[in-house]
């Protein structure tokens, strides 16, 4: 219910795109302005539910689909007791919506 540390910090980060938008929904309750109070960035970017809610919420995308392509990969090498390679670099991407400050994120 104590809200004072929203005033140490320019923004929050959640792992998880469902906890981001219990967080925007709480500072919606309190009327704290999103994004000019503080900045709310999640993790996922599940389009279906951030549409849902006010501000949209800005979040990291990662290739989910490629991840899950790798991880088969390298379980069906390690089944066939195959030498796979497990060091992948994938790209993640920033979407920026009306959550964050604008400009603020890389």
């Amino acid at each position: 219910n104590n809200i004072d540390f929203i005033d140490k910090y320019d923004g929050i980060f959640c792992q998880q795109d469902y906890c981001t938008l219990g967080i925007i929904k709480g500072l919606n309750e309190k009327n704290i302005k999103i994004p000019d109070k503080i900045s709310i960035l999640g993790h996922d970017d599940f389009e279906e539910i951030i549409n849902m809610f006010s501000p949209r919420l800005s979040t990291i995308k990662q290739p989910f689909e490629e991840l899950c392509l790798n991880a088969i990969s390298y379980l069906m090498g390690e089944i066939k007791n195959e030498n796979v390679s497990v060091k992948r670099s994938l790209k993640a991407a920033i979407i920026e919506r009306e959550s964050w400050e604008e400009g603020e994120l890389c």
